[in-house]
């Protein structure tokens, strides 16, 4: 029996919904309301209805066993101001044409490929690391995560690499402004964090079709991302002009960089809390590689490590909500949304 009644939630103001705490905090808004209403909660967002579902296995109903009763939400047709038509953001036929050119750059046999370059970056900006020393560890480790994506994904180096990474910082700091309702009418207004979000898009731009023009000009034997994307001899990415390569380069580069170096950082600060574990992993380390630099081979004996990075990614995921629009009525937990 289907209850004709909303789940529970926040009441919120006429009009205005839950707005205002929504926005002052989004992912503390969100915590205390599954902490207080439990597998699925309800509230509005100025006359938006959102039903935000907590249980494991809806939310794999949603995701995977009836993804074609939803869409990407409005947060992700937003995000297109940013990363266009790419993966992230494509719908349906789109995105799965997209997915299948792309997904053999993911295949497990290509990604040890990728190790030794991930090894030898990672070495390099670890050795700069001093004991007592102060620096900013999470813009350290974008930097590191900056130069793994580009070298290993489109095997190339970034000029200005710092302008970029501030760039990007600025544009993801702006992503609650896209979540706003009616946020699209700012869109062309004259306001200073809008316009220095242009200034900063344009930049990151501005690197990437230079990536895409030189590659282009100076073609490559290698298996890359960039390489599947342009490569027009084997008939595969016909379809594929400079500025549909570019929303997939801009896609992968701010997904690669981001969460990644969100997840390191959340890691380390685990660890630096944590002595017990830490001793153990140092251990490991010893015991594993001998002092030697670790490789592909080495990810499934260096258990204690990949237990320290999933408990980090289960605690504090860097991706922590992921949000769908209803195409028809959807029946969860006794409500009809």
């Amino acid at each position: 029996m289907i209850r004709s009644h909303l789940p529970p939630g926040p009441k919120g103001i006429p009009l205005l919904g839950s707005v205002i705490p929504f926005f002052r905090d989004i992912l503390g808004f969100l915590d205390s309301t599954a902490r207080e209403c439990g597998d699925i909660a309800f509230f509005k967002l100025c006359g938006r209805k959102i039903y935000m579902l907590n249980h494991p296995d809806d939310i794999q109903d949603v995701l995977i066993t009836n993804n074609r009763n939803f869409l990407k939400s409005r947060a992700l047709q937003r995000a297109k101001l940013v990363v266009g038509e790419g993966l992230l953001t494509s719908e349906k036929e789109a995105h799965l044409k997209n997915r299948r050119l792309i997904q053999p750059i993911f295949h497990n046999k290509v990604i040890p490929e990728f190790a030794d370059t991930m090894v030898s970056i990672a070495d390099e900006y670890t050795d700069n690391w001093r004991e007592n020393s102060v620096f900013d560890l999470h813009r350290n480790l974008m930097e590191m995560t900056q130069q793994i994506v580009v070298k290993t994904l489109f095997d190339c180096g970034l000029e200005d690499s710092t302008r970029l990474i501030d760039s990007l910082s600025y544009i993801l700091n702006q992503f609650p402004r896209f979540l706003f309702p009616y946020s699209e009418y700012l869109d062309k207004l004259p306001i200073p964090s809008i316009i220095k979000c242009n200034e900063a898009l344009e930049t990151i731009d501005k690197a990437i079709f230079k990536i895409i023009k030189e590659r282009k000009s100076h073609s490559k034997n290698k298996f890359d991302l960039l390489s599947l994307l342009i490569d027009e001899s084997g008939g595969i990415s016909d379809s594929f002009n400079d500025k549909q390569i570019r929303d997939e380069v801009i896609t992968f580069y701010i997904a690669g960089q981001e969460t990644t170096s969100n997840a390191l950082c959340w890691t380390l600060y685990l660890l630096s809390q944590h002595s017990e574990v830490e001793e153990k992993i140092v251990e490991e380390v010893k015991n594993v590689l001998g002092g030697r630099l670790p490789g592909y081979e080495d990810v499934n004996n260096l258990k204690k490590i990949q237990n320290t990075v999933k408990e980090s990614l289960r605690m504090y995921p860097p991706a922590w909500v992921i949000t769908r629009r209803v195409i028809e009525d959807y029946q969860v937990r006794g409500y009809t949304i």
